[in-house]
């Protein structure tokens, strides 16, 4: 059973390294490779299989002003603080302080690039784990089972 479980968390393990290793070389593709679709406009032609069109604009041909106004929309401090506003933290800390409760919170754009990742690890090991279950519980009723495979083998002559 040690053995067992010990290849299993090897497993759990490898496969979040594969994980990783194909996030990074995703990055590095992406470093090199201009980006020819998004996840929304995938999922949009997996609703509806109508194709993906897409007129692409050079950084360059973007108005300075569109780019504020996204970054103002997600959060108008990010180009002052680059992900972490840390007055806006300490504010929070502040009003959980006076109220006795959490009140307000922080959730900025390194977060939001960070927490869906971050669930799909946990997804990853909870499907791990769930599988392992899976196997314990089948190996562990095919046991009572190995003495009928056994007879039924002995009664027909048959060895295996």
């Amino acid at each position: 059973m040690k053995a067992f479980l010990a290849r299993a968390v090897m497993l759990i393990i490898g496969i979040i390294l594969l994980i990783q290793l194909w996030i990074f070389s995703s990055l590095v593709w992406w470093r090199t490779q201009p980006v020819e679709t998004t996840m929304f406009m995938r999922w949009d032609y997996l609703t509806d299989f109508k194709p993906i069109q897409q007129d692409w604009r050079d950084y360059d041909d973007i108005s300075d002003n569109f780019k504020h106004a996204i970054l103002a929309a997600e959060d108008a401090k990010f180009i002052h603080h680059h992900g972490f506003d840390w007055a806006g933290i300490q504010f929070a800390l502040e009003r959980n302080n006076e109220k006795g409760e959490v009140v307000a919170g922080s959730w900025y754009f390194s977060h939001k690039t960070q927490h869906p990742v971050f669930l799909q690890i946990i997804a990853l090991v909870l499907a791990s784990l769930l599988t392992l279950g899976f196997y314990v519980y089948c190996n562990e009723l095919s046991t009572g089972l190995n003495s009928l495979w056994n007879e039924i083998l002995r009664q027909n002559q048959l060895s295996f």
